[in-house]
């Protein structure tokens, strides 16, 4: 026997050696291997490669067994018939097989390589669980050796591919029902599949899928949606996944992914998600085994993941940014934690933090948008939601303007501010312009209302006029917002004709109205309270006016004016007014006394006539020829009716003496004579 294999051998060594130059001498690409495999019925099938005949040289098959190398098994003379069935006494055989040509009037033979049956065994660990054995000879190669499956209603499936130098591979099944399962091991050759022996055993699924993993949970920097990826799963008959959601303690299914098209993602996204909300995520598998009623085998939860949500807190005064965001409950993974920066839609990376917190201070005036990406140890990395931050200074109120700054009863000035709080203004500052030409603040008032009122009592109204503006003070305790200077109406007495009982006053314009000046309305009283109006002046141009009294006008000495300032309506709506000091023109009182009157007539009674003086005190005495008096009232109303008591006074020449004190106090006397006449 020794000898065979020696002989046969040699004969191996010297067809190498011959068959490359035959081979490009004839023009046939003989097939290299032969491959076997067992059927269910216990049958041997061999299989090789159809080889390439162009000049028509083959002449037949012969397959060999080396138990029994000088007879062959079968011969085939059909070239296009590459597949041979035996019985199964062949089963532990060596086969090879050899093809015949036809080359310049030679039959030339060509031999494959040698190939039988590999040998495996199986034991069935527990019920869902079978373990496949092969020994020491078999040599895999990876990608080119794997275990096939079938039941008796299937086809052969590959269940795994990837059997480096292994010598065994464990099965967890993921066939519902009960069945009978074959397995076989199958190794690619030069140009076929040479398969091992078929094993067998009684099997169902009886396990629940692995739990799955979470890797990562991330929102989208482009869009904001939020991505939950896991681990794919290894097992075969994965249908899905089932998403849990969690938001403060309370846990419900968030929605399923199912197997579309043979594929299975491991991803779901979340379309415009509460980003402000921390909500953790478990993620659970189950297979296509169902039980009555219909339910899926479904793995346990995987453990919780958590979603990043970035918060920060603005600092108006410093400009400073606080931001903070949730810890994972995976704190062991996390790497590092890396802040990003976007302004003018570029993004930069900012600095790197082991902690979950971070300062961040931004330019004055600008937008930005922060993110923070966390690094895990296992290569994963995902962004937390995205926070706008506009860098600004403390909020200005919506409506905030200087209505008027007027003079009142020329002992003070008001000014009004209206305005509508906000946490970002704290104070109004009030300055005003002194002798040396440079503002001053002189009051400030905390801005908690919506009309705020400055009084200002080191002022001299009829003399100057004052300028003035507000000022913002923010929360920060910053200087903010100037308004509009707000210039005072100074009235001033140009001269006064008497005689002819003309007056004429100029005044200046007011400065400061919001929606500017409208007009000017001149106004006159007799008493500084009562005030009429008496003239209109709409251009702004002309600040002087004249006033003529006329002789009918019957006051007591004094007439003042003032000047008040109307607004046009601003864009808020409303308009103001401004008043200017009150000044008064005093004139000397106008005594008028007849020299004669007749009780009986038409002029009965003798009483002097008083105007343009406001009198103090007033008294009329009158005298008979003799001095003695007949008559004295000291009411301005009463005059004499030419009796003495309720006696008639004669006819003739009586004297009269008045004395009054005007407004200012001043005494003045009138004597004369009057002729009673009856």
């Amino acid at each position: 026997m020794i000898r065979f294999y020696i002989l046969l051998l040699f004969i191996t060594i010297l067809f190498k050696v011959n068959s490359q130059e035959i081979k490009k001498r004839c023009g046939i690409d003989f097939p290299k291997s032969v491959c076997v495999s067992e059927e269910i019925n216990g049958d041997i099938t061999l299989n090789w490669r159809k080889p390439n005949d162009n000049q028509g040289l083959f002449l037949k098959y012969e397959l060999f067994s080396v138990e029994s190398p000088f007879v062959p098994i079968i011969s085939i003379n059909n070239i296009s018939n590459t597949t041979a069935s035996i019985p199964s006494t062949f089963k532990h055989n060596n086969f090879f097989l050899t093809t015949s040509i036809l080359c310049n009037s030679n039959e030339i033979k060509f031999k494959t390589d040698t190939t039988k049956i590999l040998e495996i065994n199986g034991v069935k660990i527990e019920e869902g669980i079978e373990q496949i054995k092969w020994n020491n000879n078999i040599k895999l190669d990876k990608n080119q050796s794997y275990i096939e499956r079938k039941t008796n209603t299937s086809t052969w499936e590959k269940i795994d591919s990837f059997l480096f130098e292994t010598k065994n591979f464990f099965d967890t099944i993921d066939i519902c029902n009960k069945n009978l399962i074959f397995y076989r091991l199958g190794v690619l050759k030069n140009d076929c599949i040479n398969y091992s022996n078929l094993i067998s055993d009684t099997l169902e699924d009886k396990y629940q899928p692995n739990i799955p993993s979470i890797t990562s949970i991330g929102f989208d920097t482009t869009n904001q949606n939020l991505k939950i990826t896991w681990n794919k799963s290894k097992e075969r008959d994965i249908q899905g996944y089932i998403i849990y959601q969690e938001i403060n303690g309370l846990s419900s299914t968030l929605d399923t992914v199912l197997k579309t098209n043979n594929t299975l993602n491991n991803y779901y996204t979340i379309f415009n998600p509460t980003t402000k909300m921390i909500s953790n995520y478990r993620i659970a598998a189950f297979d296509y085994c169902y039980s009555t009623p219909p339910k899926y085998q479904t793995s346990a939860q995987s453990t919780n993941f958590y979603s990043t949500i970035l918060n920060y807190n603005y600092d108006v005064c410093s400009k400073t940014t606080n931001l903070t965001w949730n810890r994972l409950n995976i704190q062991d993974d996390i790497k590092i934690y890396r802040i990003f920066l976007k302004k003018n839609n570029k993004w930069n990376l900012i600095d790197s933090t082991y902690t979950s917190n971070y300062e961040l201070t931004l330019e004055k005036f600008t937008n930005n948008v922060v993110t923070i990406e966390t690094h895990l140890k296992s290569g994963h990395t995902f962004f937390s939601n995205l926070c706008p931050i506009y860098s600004k200074s403390p909020t200005e109120p919506k409506i905030s303007y200087t209505n008027y700054a007027t003079i009142k009863n020329n002992e003070f000035i008001e000014l009004k501010h209206t305005l509508s709080p906000t946490t970002g203004l704290k104070q109004l500052a009030l300055f005003k312009l002194n002798q040396q030409n440079e503002f001053v603040e002189i009051d400030k008032i905390e801005a908690n209302k919506n009309e705020i009122i400055f009084k200002d009592f080191d002022v001299n109204p009829l003399n100057y006029n004052y300028s003035y503006y507000v000022q913002h003070v923010d929360s920060c305790g910053n200087y903010a917002l100037k308004h509009f200077i707000q210039k005072t109406i100074l009235l001033k007495e140009n001269n006064l004709q008497e005689d002819s009982l003309t007056t004429s006053t100029f005044f200046n314009n007011y400065l400061g109205f919001y929606g500017g000046v409208n007009s000017y309305i001149i106004e006159k009283s007799y008493d500084k309270i009562n005030f009429n109006s008496i003239h209109k002046i709409v251009s702004d141009t002309t600040t002087l006016f004249n006033h003529k009294i006329e002789n009918k006008e019957n006051f007591e000495g004094q007439i003042c004016f003032r000047v008040k300032g109307i607004e046009n309506i601003n864009k808020f709506g409303t308009k103001s007014e401004s008043y200017s000091n009150t000044i008064c023109y005093y004139f000397k009182p106008k005594i008028f006394i007849p020299n004669s009157f007749t009780p009986t007539g038409k002029n009965p009674m003798f009483l002097p006539i008083i105007n343009f003086a406001k009198i103090n005190s007033y008294e009329l005495t009158i005298y008979n020829r003799w001095g003695n008096p007949v008559f004295k009232s000291t009411d301005i109303n009463e005059g004499w009716n030419g009796n003495y008591g309720v006696e008639e006074c004669p006819n003739g020449l009586y004297m009269y003496n008045l004395k009054i004190n005007d407004s200012s106090d001043k005494e003045i006397i009138k004597r004369g004579l009057i002729n009673l006449i009856r």
